[in-house]
């Protein structure tokens, strides 16, 4: 099982709004070396004790995109990104990303 690799927080702050514990964490990683057909792992149980709500993820590389797919009850250990290719196909099982999402920075919304 592939996961991003090298989840580096860059600045978190408390959330302005959604409740007691919320806050906003932006940072960087590596895409996996294997991906996972329906999205690779994103352990971010580092930032968030609790539970990650949302996750947008900006890649530097024009053709592929990512999508947030929460965890287990949004534990914020076993959150995943979904790759796929502009025009909407999904990447296929064993495709080495490393190269290609080298530089993913993503913003997350969770409970501390």
């Amino acid at each position: 099982m592939g996961a991003f690799t090298d989840v580096t927080l860059v600045v978190s702050e408390p959330a302005t709004a959604g409740g007691d514990g919320m806050h906003w964490a932006m940072g960087t990683a590596v895409g996996p070396e294997e991906y996972d057909t329906g999205g690779s792992a994103i352990d971010l149980s580092d930032v968030f004790k609790t539970k990650v709500q949302f996750i947008v993820a900006n890649v530097d590389n024009a053709d592929y995109r990512c999508l947030f797919v929460p965890g287990s009850s949004y534990d914020s250990a076993t959150c995943e990104l979904f790759v796929d290719d502009n025009a909407g196909t999904q990447i296929t099982n064993t495709t080495d990303l490393r190269t290609p999402l080298a530089a993913v920075e993503w913003q997350a919304w969770g409970i501390d």
